[in-house]
């Protein structure tokens, strides 16, 4: 099951949704630490969600952003968890329940920036890879 964390709710979820999320920030170039995250939650400027069967199983965070030629998008800001993939896995629903509600915001797109083992599980879903990003730390 897929759960939206409200605001009010987010600082109980934190608990279990942090190695999570620190998990997948692991894998980042050092934008964010989970204290970031959780500031950006509880001020509503990104969106918790987990997995959740009988325990937190996985987590992914939101963010709206607007282009000025494109409208509105839904980034997916990070992805983390156990059993993502395969039989069972929560990857799917979690990304029915993440376009859902960008549709149901009017948000035009979905978006994610990931390690290049998320375009083969993206495609099948209809994600296409539309860039790379390039860092060099000054």
């Amino acid at each position: 099951m897929i759960v939206p964390v409200q605001r009010d709710r987010a600082l109980d979820a934190w608990r279990d949704a942090e190695p999570f999320v620190k998990k997948a920030l692991e894998q980042a170039q050092g934008e964010f630490d989970s204290l970031d995250i959780l500031r950006f939650v509880l001020s509503r400027d990104m969106q918790l969600w987990l997995s959740v069967n009988q325990v937190i199983s996985g987590v992914a965070v939101t963010q709206i952003i607007h282009y000025p030629r494109i409208g509105g998008c839904c980034r997916v800001v990070l992805l983390s968890g156990d059993g993502a993939l395969g039989a069972g896995g929560w990857f799917d629903e979690m990304m029915d329940a993440i376009e859902g509600w960008a549709k149901q915001n009017g948000l035009k797109r979905v978006e994610e920036s990931g390690r290049e083992g998320w375009i083969k599980t993206g495609k099948h879903r209809g994600y296409r890879k539309a860039y790379i990003t390039l860092v060099k730390d000054l």
